[in-house]
């Protein structure tokens, strides 16, 4: 090939062909040039860029962004301290809980006259030693109740370690033969209280014509009659009357001293009349040798004498 022709060739290859060419270089400078510097719009709040290109922060966005910084840490550390606050506190509950600080020391009674203390402790079902939270005061106060004499109870847990009861008793008012020769106390419901010797009539009336019951039981339905005779009775009434018996249709009747009987009937039917009636004739009418008083019309009460009548 002639000389000029490869030289031609040769130039060809080396010169840069057209626009696209000619603008690759430049191109690429303007590119790394762009790549280098921070367009405006990336640029973030508070931020500016200086002279040589570095990035500058403004000192107050500065101070915002380190005090919301130290206010989360502050939270942190505020719910750390309350957690470990918590599990502290339910740590030092648990332990006294189960600890012996919070023990039963002492049972104190009070109210108890004819049941004794240590049958009141022991039917209450709580023990030196046990838990106080463990006490179920309703429970045990039930338990108390449960005894003869007693008619109401209260239990009340007195920290750090004192069970305290406090009974109210029941009151005598009649006595009843107990079927074995002896007699047994009754309240005014006709709860059987317990044995007692021979009690004069003139503190307490006795009932005869009963079935016994045992000891914290009620008498059959029929004391009713004797019993509410029995609260109508005034001191000089009291005394004149030695026994009532009542009958198995629910009549009652009063042995009166030194002899004779008044009848009464049924203490539901006008019984304030009749007593009335009772103590009117016992204080004004001769009764030499009474045998019978029959107050069962209390307007019309009717005498009958015999001397052979016991």
């Amino acid at each position: 090939m002639p000389t000029l022709v490869r030289d031609r060739a040769k130039a060809s290859k080396r010169a840069p062909r057209g626009p696209r060419a000619q603008g690759r270089d430049p191109g690429r400078g303007r590119l790394r040039r762009n790549r280098g510097a921070t367009r405006s719009d990336e640029i973030e709040p508070g931020a500016r860029v200086d002279d040589t290109g570095r990035r500058r922060i403004d000192p107050r966005m500065r101070a915002r962004r380190e005090a919301v910084i130290e206010g989360r840490r502050r939270r942190r550390r505020r719910i750390t301290v309350v957690v470990l606050v918590v599990a502290t506190l339910a740590a030092a509950g648990y332990l006294a809980v189960q600890s012996s600080l919070l023990a039963v020391r002492s049972l104190d009674v009070e109210g108890a006259l004819h049941t004794s203390p240590d049958s009141i402790r022991s039917a209450l079902g709580v023990s030196t030693g046990q838990h106080m939270l463990d006490v179920d005061e309703p429970a045990a106060a039930e338990r108390v109740k449960a005894l003869p004499w007693v008619e109401t109870a209260t239990v009340e847990r007195r920290w750090p370690g004192t069970v305290q009861v406090a009974v109210t008793e029941r009151t005598i008012k009649a006595v009843v033969p107990d079927g074995a020769g002896g007699w047994l106390l009754v309240d005014g419901t006709g709860r059987v209280l317990g044995p007692t010797e021979p009690i004069s009539h003139q503190f307490v009336p006795h009932i005869l014509g009963l079935p016994p019951a045992g000891i914290g039981k009620q008498m059959n339905p029929n004391i009713a009659g004797p019993l509410a005779v029995a609260s109508k009775l005034t001191v000089s009434l009291g005394g004149r009357i030695a026994s009532l018996s009542v009958s198995p249709e629910g009549t009652v009747d009063a042995k009166l001293q030194p002899r004779g009987t008044a009848w009464l009937g049924r203490p539901d039917d006008r019984l304030d009349d009749k007593m009335r009636a009772l103590q009117t004739v016992l204080a004004q009418v001769d009764l030499h040798d009474l045998c019978r008083l029959d107050l069962r019309v209390p307007s019309n009460p009717v005498l009958t004498r015999d001397p052979q009548c016991a």
